[in-house]
């Protein structure tokens, strides 16, 4: 199938599993934005510059710094002193396929910009609004919060993210042939190689949600708000972005009916970056989240 051989050529095309993968499509192809998060060297760029390939879309990238400014990322303001005249200058928030790259290496009043953007699909310039382009993608990469120069995004920007895309070094022997020259990420991605974005969503509208899924989402949101162990449950527009997933999922994997198997899914991929232990402040792993998962029982 045609979806499949996508998600085996992203893969193939980066050091991403074959269920990175399909997540990272399946956030994609839904509008929802991806934060891919490792140490520097791994291919975190890749990621986005295969995935760009892949979907037929020209990336944009944005190479964050501590001196980043708002009108670097989303534009300004240019006075004409002769005529006194001023016109728009937009910046690179502006693209199609936006690469937000060490977004946590810009400063809080710069990452705003970003999350009005991400939140509402509009930024503003100079008090006047302008609408982004529509069905927008982006990725954005940041280092671990221990890195020097970091700041960690607050909870109302992780929360617009459809996933957090945790990278670690590739296996040895992507590894090896990536040192050897024998592969180089995104040469072998074919260009258009799936349905493009309307296409998709087509098929994705056209999924059916049993109402026993929608009552198995409703349990899982609302145990997540109800566990001690976490300061906050999930929000939401969390349990709106699970639901995409699992569509987007069931798509995917050429099925036209969400089950739970795509909810649970869609669970670890859209919710862990959510939710946050009360003991120590981190985020809540996927060994941990299983297991929680499985104890909640179907409707």
């Amino acid at each position: 199938m045609l979806l499949t051989r996508s998600v085996s050529a992203l893969a193939k095309t980066s050091v991403l599993s074959e269920q990175q993968s399909e997540t990272v499509l399946a956030c994609l192809y839904s509008g929802l934005a991806i934060l891919a998060e490792g140490p520097p060297g791994i291919g975190k760029t890749e990621v986005a510059k295969a995935a760009a390939r892949l979907l037929n879309k020209s990336l944009t990238r944005i190479q964050c710094t501590a001196d980043t400014l708002p009108s670097d990322v989303i534009g300004f303001m240019r006075l004409n002193p002769s005529s006194g005249d001023t016109t728009i200058v937009k910046g690179p928030f502006f693209g199609e396929f936006v690469l937000i790259d060490e977004i946590n290496r810009a400063p809080p009043g710069t990452q705003s910009g970003f999350l009005e953007g991400m939140a509402e699909g509009q930024v503003t310039i100079e008090g006047v609004t302008f609408e982004l382009p529509h069905d927008q993608l982006i990725i954005a990469t940041q280092n671990p919060l221990d890195d020097v120069g970091t700041h960690e995004l607050p909870m109302s920007q992780l929360d617009r993210f459809g996933t957090r895309l945790v990278m670690g070094y590739p296996d040895e022997s992507i590894e090896r042939a990536i040192v050897a020259g024998e592969r180089t990420p995104g040469d072998s991605t074919e260009q258009g190689n799936g349905p493009s974005l309307e296409e998709f969503r087509q098929l994705q509208h056209a999924v059916t949600l049993p109402s026993k899924c929608v009552d198995y989402v409703m349990r899982l949101v609302d145990a997540s708000r109800q566990n001690a162990e976490w300061v906050q449950g999930l929000s939401t527009r969390a349990a709106v972005a699970l639901v995409t997933v699992a569509k987007a999922l069931a798509v995917l994997r050429g099925q036209v009916v969400v089950d739970y198997l795509h909810i649970q899914a869609a669970l670890i991929a859209t919710a862990p970056h959510r939710l946050i232990r009360s003991s120590d402040r981190k985020f809540v792993e996927e060994e941990m989240l299983v297991p929680w998962m499985q104890g909640i029982p179907f409707p």
